[in-house]
């Protein structure tokens, strides 16, 4: 599976004990110039793992933020009052690190 997250933020989830990672080692293959690694969760699981119900993402020069708390007001606003939010380079960057913050021990 083609990753757009780094290696690091990869192993990061497998380490916080993101559920649907199993328990098949973290491996990294290059295959035509990408890097691609085995076991990653899918957008849909980390969305789902963050509570659907309560996640606003969006992108803004590049950047996607990915916001949990109540977004009641955002798309009036642009505005966010949530109690956590994370920025990546992709979405499913921005959406791991929120899921990382949300279940820091």
């Amino acid at each position: 599976m083609k990753s757009n997250m780094n290696y690091e933020l990869v192993k990061q989830l497998k380490d916080a004990g993101f559920s649907n990672m199993g328990d098949v080692p973290l491996t990294q293959n290059m295959v035509g110039g990408v890097m691609e690694y085995q076991n990653l969760p899918r957008l849909s699981e980390l969305i789902e793992a963050c509570g659907a119900d309560d996640i606003c993402l969006s992108r803004e020069d590049g950047t996607w933020k990915a916001m949990y708390g109540n977004s009641s007001e955002v798309a009036v606003l642009n505005e966010w009052d949530g109690d956590y939010c994370a920025t990546g380079n992709s979405i499913e960057e921005a959406v791991a690190r929120l899921w990382l913050a949300l279940n820091k021990k």
